[in-house]
């Protein structure tokens, strides 16, 4: 989120070379950008299929001024109807669930809201955790994750 004249090009050409490594940019429908911008993560959409620009943020509202999104004002954006968050401190998690369920045709407000972050923030963790690619956990280690909620607080103390 520089100004285009403090921008390293070269970085940004590099990071798109070896996406599309992976997979090749032009078979893409969209293309995700989570952005960090002043302590807040937004997601943008570049929409290939439906050839508009997409910003799903948490917190913004469209009539706001918000610097960094008003210079986009004037392109094709599209804001599309999203759950809102009610603290400073959830748009991380708000951000990671817009990139998994966000398509054109998707109504953001149906698939989750504020109350639902702290299972969310719960199930990201456990993705990460019992990941294939993490070293192979132990049947203790596992069950002392599976089972934590089975135990009293005053026997967790205890340990």
């Amino acid at each position: 989120m520089k100004h285009p004249s403090k921008t390293n090009f070269g970085m940004v050409q590099k990071s798109f070379s070896g996406a599309s490594l992976a997979r090749p940019i032009e078979i893409c429908d969209m293309l995700f950008f989570p952005i960090l911008h002043l302590r807040h993560w937004f997601l943008f959409v570049v929409d290939l299929k439906d050839e508009s620009f997409v910003f799903i943020d948490s917190l913004f509202e469209e009539e706001e001024e918000e610097d960094y999104q008003y210079n986009a004002r004037c392109r094709l954006i599209i804001y599309p109807p999203r759950p809102r968050q009610t603290n400073r401190l959830d748009c991380g998690i708000f951000t990671l669930k817009f990139m998994e369920i966000w398509r054109p045709r998707v109504l953001l407000t149906n698939q989750f809201s504020q109350k639902d972050i702290p299972n969310i923030r719960i199930q990201y963790v456990n993705k990460l955790f019992f990941h294939p690619c993490n070293i192979v956990l132990n049947s203790a280690t596992k069950k002392l994750v599976t089972d934590y909620y089975a135990k009293s607080p005053t026997k967790l103390n205890k340990r």
